[in-house]
């Protein structure tokens, strides 16, 4: 234990940051030989868990993509323990957006949406707002099942505005966009299917498009 308080009197960063969080120690971050210790991880984990918790939520919020990335390479000085407290900021902000996302999707199948025609377009935008695929896909593990869930919960939303409103290309977007999401397994393919189903209803569209614009404007001739 004595060599734990030396070791922590000679990195500073490292002792700054587990008094007052300051996140200089992300900077260049040394690998030291006493992090294989595990007796020294349960030490430091306790104290380290929760100043990392603060800082990986200011990065993930503020989308600082390296930032991120740079935090979360320090943590295996997390003990398995300690773990839910780390990461636990960053999964409520994560679930609170699905929550809301949820609450539109609600809204629109009960016909009590605040979105219409003029203006279902806006929730694209949103979707990507408050789930910024750069920073969502840094996440560690620990995240995976909890980024299953915003797919789904793009996936239900996009359901919704394809039975709701007259409209192809709003959930072509959603679609599209949540497979730029890390997504594994058997739920993978079926978001797959549903881009290629909109996509192909898009193009059908467009064709019936083009074709009554020719046949008003212009002339079809026919050659014996």
């Amino acid at each position: 234990m004595k060599e734990f308080y030396l070791y922590l009197a000679t990195n500073k960063k490292l002792n700054c940051f587990l008094v007052n969080g300051n996140n200089d120690v992300f900077i260049n971050f040394k690998q030291d030989s006493i992090f294989k210790l595990p007796e020294f991880i349960k030490f430091i984990s306790p104290y380290f868990a929760p100043k990392f918790d603060k800082v990986l939520l200011n990065a993930f919020d503020n989308e600082e993509v390296e930032q991120t990335k740079s935090i979360l390479k320090t943590s295996f000085l997390i003990s398995q323990d300690d773990i839910n407290i780390a990461y636990k900021s960053v999964s409520n902000n994560i679930q609170n957006k699905i929550s809301e996302i949820d609450e539109i999707t609600k809204d629109i199948e009960n016909e009590e949406s605040i979105y219409d025609e003029d203006n279902i377009e806006n929730v694209v935008n949103l979707v990507k707002e408050y789930f910024p695929t750069n920073t969502l896909n840094c996440l560690p593990q620990y995240f995976q099942s909890q980024i299953l869930k915003v797919a789904k919960s793009i996936n239900y939303l996009s359901n919704s505005i394809w039975d709701a409103f007259d409209t192809t290309q709003v959930p072509n977007d959603l679609t599209g966009y949540l497979l730029t999401l890390n997504i594994s397994g058997l739920d993978r393919p079926t978001f797959e299917k549903n881009f290629n189903i909109i996509s192909k209803k898009i193009m059908k569209e467009s064709n019936k498009l083009k074709m009554h614009h020719f046949l008003k404007n212009g002339q079809v001739f026919f050659y014996n």
